[in-house]
């Protein structure tokens, strides 16, 4: 019989350290804070671009209204 199988090695109960955990936790928590950021800068952009095709809606309306009198 081995060892370490039965249960005897600490190590088969927590494979993982502390300090890798909370460079996992850090990496997590950074990555999520860019994702949202990323997220709010997209919705940001997107507003503006609505916003730009609003203004210039009725400009493209009143162009073609005078063009349909002239003919």
């Amino acid at each position: 019989m081995q060892a370490g199988a039965a249960g005897g090695n600490s190590e088969a109960q927590h494979p993982m350290d502390y300090t890798n955990f909370n460079s996992l936790q850090i990496l997590l928590l950074c990555g999520s804070a860019i994702a949202l950021c990323v997220w709010q800068l997209r919705a940001v952009q997107r507003s503006r671009r609505q916003q730009v095709v609003v203004r210039a809606a009725p400009q493209l309306q009143r162009r073609g209204r005078t063009a349909a009198r002239r003919r």
